[in-house]
């Protein structure tokens, strides 16, 4: 072999191999969780929010709804194995914002109001919950699992934009 072709030939494979060395190098993109973008969440199915009061006994409400209305039967455990049933009155989640309503059927105006905003991971946490009637704060709850996203301001995945004052490259010629 002769010293050109022995260059021909290292040249050949350094211009093979620097694409895939900066393939192995470089750094993927850290994208931003999805949830990040959304800009409403709805309930989509059972929705379970612990409650932890300054008292001895914490409590578990669950109720099951879909949508931004939440409505239907719910049920409030204690941590002493007590339990009451009552319904979603009223309430919605707007935005990030979630606020619903519980009437209790132990006690006539037993309503428990519950407010709370939606952090990028879907859950709920630091919300509060007051007891209608009395109005002063009550307890501190967060959700057990996250909300649904149903509008975001993410681009869709494999989109890309088209700015139409680009100016047209090479690539961009159909074949």
């Amino acid at each position: 072999m002769s010293r050109r072709s022995v260059r021909l030939w290292m040249s050949a494979a350094a211009a093979v191999l620097a694409p895939v060395s900066m393939l192995v190098v470089a750094q993927p993109a850290q994208a931003a969780p999805p949830s990040s973008y959304c800009t409403q969440y709805a309930f989509d199915g059972e929705f379970r929010a612990r409650g932890y009061p300054s008292g001895p006994t914490d409590w578990e409400v669950t109720f099951s709804s879909t949508g931004q209305f939440p409505s239907g039967p719910a049920r409030v455990r204690f941590s002493d194995g007590g339990f009451v049933d009552g319904t979603v009155s009223g309430g919605a989640i707007s935005g990030r914002q979630v606020e619903f309503t519980i009437k209790w059927k132990d006690k006539p105006n037993n309503y428990w109001r519950f407010l709370g905003f939606v952090g990028d991971d879907g859950l709920v946490t630091r919300g509060d919950q007051r007891r209608q009637a009395e109005g002063g704060y009550e307890a501190l709850w967060y959700s057990e699992r996250p909300l649904a996203c149903v509008a975001s301001t993410a681009p869709e995945l494999g989109s890309k934009r088209v700015d139409p004052n680009a100016p047209i490259g090479p690539g961009d010629v159909p074949r």
